[in-house]
């Protein structure tokens, strides 16, 4: 080759150098700009990404968005009692009212001594008149006699006087049932004429239920409605009265069981009645029972 060729191709070698350089540098530019944008898309999608409210953690959002400020209206728990300002209510109940012999028909006398005789308790008795009487085990120990006395009066039978007797013995008495022996009155009740009851009965019965027995005595009027009942303990006193409208009363083992009906009432089936029942308790006789009934629920009366 001669020179003049050798200089064209050593032209167009050099320009073909210059040349792909410039084409290599744009290439490398070109990649090097599609980098940048890569890594901001990537910059821009971790920033939203972690803005996003849903992609947040469920225990941060709470904690973001649910404080708020306590309001003054808050209830709060009262503070407990101090131990000296706590009151226990009493568990034991008030007694019931007491039933006293208040107004009692038998009255307390001192009579003079009596002799028993071996025929008994109706020797006790006076002459011309008919007796009824029997013996009661008294509290502390003590043997009460009861002695119902009526003297004949009237074609038909009806008496002309009654009179009532309780006995304890006197000194020097045994005190045994038909022994004989001193016996003095402690508890009497008299009807001279007859004017004061129809009536009158006696029933000896442990009401109290101590083991002792009370003579149980009921006074039926002649006139009036009023049925009174004396109970009698040892050693020879009236402990317990009531006064009965249109009465009625049953004594048993332990209590005494009366009705009655309101003053002014008729008594009859058809109307109001009360049931009391009466016990020996807390020391005295009370009432532990009062109900309501009608005249045709109560029962027969055993004096």
């Amino acid at each position: 080759m001669n020179p003049r060729r050798r200089l064209v191709f050593g032209v167009l070698a050099a320009l073909l150098v210059v040349v792909g350089g410039a084409a290599l540098a744009a290439s490398l530019r070109g990649g090097n700009g599609s980098g940048d944008r890569s890594v901001r898309a990537a910059t821009v999608s971790t920033t939203t990404t972690l803005e996003s409210p849903a992609s947040a953690d469920p225990d941060s959002t709470s904690t973001t968005f649910d404080l708020r400020p306590e309001t003054t209206t808050t209830a709060r728990r009262p503070a407990a009692p101090s131990s000296t300002t706590v009151s226990t209510p009493s568990t034991t109940a008030a007694p019931l009212p007491a039933v006293t012999g208040a107004g009692a028909v038998l009255r307390s006398v001192s009579g003079p001594s009596s002799q028993m005789t071996s025929a008994g308790c109706k020797s006790l008795g006076d002459d011309g008149w008919s007796v009824e009487c029997g013996t009661a085990a008294a509290k502390g120990g003590v043997t009460l006699v009861w002695l119902l006395e009526e003297k004949a009066g009237t074609p038909y039978g009806a008496p002309a006087a009654r009179r009532v007797f309780v006995y304890s013995p006197a000194a020097g008495g045994s005190g045994g049932s038909g022994a004989s022996g001193m016996w003095r009155v402690v508890l009497e009740a008299r009807d001279e004429d007859a004017s004061r009851w129809v009536n009158v009965t006696v029933k000896v019965v442990d009401v109290s239920g101590d083991g002792a027995e009370e003579i149980v005595v009921g006074f039926r009027p002649v006139s009036g409605t009023v049925l009174g009942i004396d109970v009698v303990e040892g050693p020879g006193a009236v402990t317990a009265h009531r006064d009965l409208s249109h009465g009625t009363g049953r004594v048993s083992p332990g209590q005494l069981d009366t009705w009655a009906a309101p003053a002014g009432s008729r008594g009859g089936p058809g109307d109001p009645y009360e049931h009391d029942v009466m016990r020996w308790q807390d020391g005295a006789w009370r009432v532990v029972l009062h109900q309501a009934t009608t005249g045709a629920d109560v029962p027969p009366s055993q004096f």
